[in-house]
C-alpha cells in the first residue's frame, strides 16, 4: 500500500546525499587547465570551422570554464583573433552560455559549457592568426589575469590555437 511505502521511504531517506556536481564531466577535444585570477579554470576548448576559412565565415568554439569559489563579478568573455597590428580579423565577446549564465551564477565545481560563433571580418586579410579568449569586467574594461602556476601574471589572455585564413 501506498501509505506504508511513504512511512518506509520517509525512514530510510536521510540528509546524507551530496549536494554537488556530479564528478562525469564531458570530453573536451582540446584539454587545458589555465588559472584566470585564481577565480576561474579554463578546462580546455572545442573548435570547429570550414578550411579554408573565409571572410565571413563563423568559427564554432565552445569554452568550458570551472568557477574556483563563488565570484562577485561578471565576467565577459572575449574572443579575438588577431596578429601584432595587424588588426582584428575574427571578435566574438558575449557573457556566457548565450548571455544567459553570469559569472556571479556559477556555482564552485560546475563545468560551464559557453559556445560561441566567432564571425571573421569582411576584411580580413589571409595568414595565420593565433585566437585568444580572456574574461574582463564590461563597466571598467578591466581584465583578468592569467597566472601561471606560481600565481604570477602572464597576461590578460590565453592563445588557444593557430587559425589560418585564406589559402596557404
Amino acid at each position: 500500500r501506498l501509505d506504508e511505502y511513504a512511512l518506509l521511504f520517509d525512514a530510510l531517506a536521510n540528509a546524507d546525499l551530496p549536494l554537488t556536481y556530479p564528478a562525469v564531466d564531458q570530453a573536451i577535444s582540446n584539454p587545458l587547465h589555465i588559472n584566470f585570477g585564481d577565480e576561474i579554470w579554463l578546462e580546455g576548448y572545442d573548435i570547429a570551422y570550414e578550411e579554408p576559412l573565409r571572410r565571413g565565415d563563423l568559427i564554432d568554439l565552445t569554452l568550458y570554464w570551472r568557477a574556483q569559489k563563488p565570484l562577485s563579478e561578471s565576467y565577459k568573455v572575449s574572443n579575438q583573433a588577431f596578429y601584432g597590428d595587424s588588426g582584428m580579423i575574427a571578435q566574438m565577446d558575449g557573457y556566457p552560455v548565450c548571455e544567459s549564465r553570469e559569472t556571479w551564477r556559477w556555482d564552485p565545481g560546475e563545468l560551464i559549457t559557453d559556445s560561441y560563433q566567432v564571425p571573421v571580418m569582411n576584411d580580413a586579410a589571409d595568414g595565420l592568426y593565433p585566437l585568444y579568449t580572456g574574461l574582463y569586467i564590461e563597466e571598467t574594461l578591466e581584465r583578468l589575469n592569467v597566472l601561471d602556476e606560481n600565481g604570477e601574471p602572464t597576461g590578460t589572455q590565453v592563445q588557444l590555437t593557430d587559425i589560418r585564413s585564406g589559402e596557404e
